[in-house]
């Protein structure tokens, strides 16, 4: 079972926002996590340029009911 579901991913040159829908089974640091861990991996097979790259430490959540 997916923790979340992606709704909208958005972003400018050093920003990325999405909208999801989480499980309230998770801890918000755990989705920013693999997240991160996953889209680095991605990027990362883009090519050669793409080798050092590195999300920043840290993250902003909002919520919304």
């Amino acid at each position: 079972m997916h923790s979340r579901i992606s709704i909208i991913i958005n972003g400018t040159v050093d920003h990325v926002y999405f909208l999801c829908v989480m499980s309230k089974n998770i801890a918000l640091a755990k989705l920013f996590e693999e997240t991160k861990r996953h889209s680095s991996r991605g990027i990362k097979t883009k090519g050669l340029h793409y080798n050092k790259f590195a999300w920043q430490g840290g993250y902003t959540g909002c919520f919304g009911w």
